[in-house]
């Protein structure tokens, strides 16, 4: 019997889950459309809405598969163990193997439904609150309103500043009238009192009735004459002061323009001496005779160093040349230092093959013998460092130096007549 209710029951689930679910939906929008009103009729209709939402056969069914609830050890009293112990529980159904369908319930339905109708009855009650509890806006806006009203009648009713240009105009004529009437009062005085000043000194000048000029007459002379003479003495001071003063100008005038001029001409020889300098260093680097461009160079720089003026007509040896002669001359020196026994190298069969061969080393090394030197030198002169290769060279032995001869004559003219460039360069740079 139990098993025919189980099935029954599952086979009616489907329908049962739909139908309830339905009603729950629409039941939690009548609960959230009307949660604004007393929270007190929301709980009544909830409980409502509850009660018609869960039908006798879901309830029936629920009974089989309800479990007992374990009563708690602490508040158990003995009427509740007797209780259990005389009431046998049923025995418990036979249960299908297949696994119970999992199915919605109403309750998150329900709590889902409350909820959304306390949050809007909680919010609007809160906007509400702020409303009524907030400051009068409007009152405050109009106000404001009211007084900013006011303020523009106000600035409104100023009346304009007045037109100031007809008294000005006025002010200016009249400060002309008074003006040329001073104007003109100083004049007429002036030409009264000169009136006056002459009709004294002619009064002054008259003689007396005996044909004689009177003391006074004579006073009155004297000081036109005084007038004069300080009038002319001033007339010479100020001529002499202009005639001093215009032969000061002058004299500076041309201290000024001479000064101009020889800065000009320092300039322009300063300028002609660098050309003629790179010229001669462009012949010299080239190993061209250089003869014609020391007369350029003599006018502004004056007597020049004989490393230049030796050999001007044929030029010295370029560095080229100079490199390509230098294997041929090392190679004859180290052979005659061999020969003579001063090369410094010890018996063996390595030193019979390089005496043999002629053979030297192309790659600089220390030591004092004249393979060593030789070396070095040959290194400087390819880096053009010709001072350091003639100093090594100076340190090979007598016989070795002999076969270097020609070769140092050469080197030590380029190496001149460089030095010789560059001590005029530094001289006209500094004129």
């Amino acid at each position: 019997m139990a098993q025919e209710e189980v099935s029954e029951a599952q086979s009616d689930a489907p329908d049962t889950d739909n139908d309830n679910a339905s009603e729950a939906i629409e039941d939690a929008e009548v609960l959230s459309a009307t949660a604004s009103q007393d929270p007190a009729e929301d709980a009544a209709d909830m409980d409502a809405a509850s009660e018609e939402a869960i039908p006798e056969d879901e309830a029936s069914e629920a009974e089989p598969v309800s479990r007992p609830v374990a009563p708690d050890p602490e508040n158990a009293t003995p009427e509740d163990d007797t209780i259990g112990a005389a009431r046998p529980g049923p025995a418990p159904a036979a249960m299908p193997d297949q696994p119970a369908k999992r199915r919605g319930g109403l309750v998150p339905l329900l709590i889902g439904g409350l909820a959304a109708g306390g949050l809007g009855y909680g919010v609007e009650t809160y906007l509400d609150t702020r409303q009524d509890s907030g400051p009068d806006l409007a009152g405050l806006i109009e106000d404001q309103s009211e007084r900013i009203d006011a303020l523009g009648a106000e600035i409104e009713s100023i009346p304009p500043a007045p037109d100031l240009a007809p008294l000005q105009d006025d002010i200016e004529a009249l400060y002309q009238r008074l003006t040329e009437r001073i104007e003109a009062l100083e004049t007429d005085l002036s030409e009264r009192i000169d009136g006056l000043d002459a009709r004294l000194t002619d009064v002054e000048k008259r003689p007396d009735t005996d044909g004689t000029l009177s003391d006074t007459a004579m006073a009155a002379y004297e000081r036109e004459l005084d007038a004069l003479r300080a009038d002319l003495a001033a007339q010479r001071e100020d001529v002499t002061a202009i005639a001093e003063q215009a032969a000061e100008d002058l004299s500076n005038a041309r201290a000024e323009a001479e000064q101009l001029e020889q800065q000009a001409l320092q300039e322009a020889r300063a300028a002609a001496g660098r050309a003629a300098l790179n010229r001669l260093r462009v012949a010299v680097a080239a190993g061209d005779p250089f003869d014609e461009l020391l007369g350029d160079l003599q006018e502004v720089a004056g007597d020049l160093p004989e490393s230049l003026t030796a050999s001007a007509e044929t030029g010295v040896a370029d560095r080229a040349t100079l490199e390509e002669d230098f294997g041929s001359a090392a190679r004859a020196a180290l052979a005659a230092a061999r020969e003579e026994g001063v090369a410094g190298e010890t018996g063996g069969l390595g030193t019979f093959l390089r005496q043999q061969f002629d053979v030297r080393s192309t790659q600089p090394r220390a030591g004092s013998d004249p393979d060593a030197v030789l070396s070095r030198a040959a290194a400087a002169v390819e880096e053009d460092r010709l001072a350091d290769a003639l100093a090594e060279l100076a340190t090979l032995p007598d016989v070795a130096r002999a076969e270097m001869t020609g070769w140092t004559a050469k080197a030590q003219a380029r190496a001149d007549a460089l030095a010789a460039i560059s001590d005029l360069s530094q001289s006209l740079n500094t004129n």
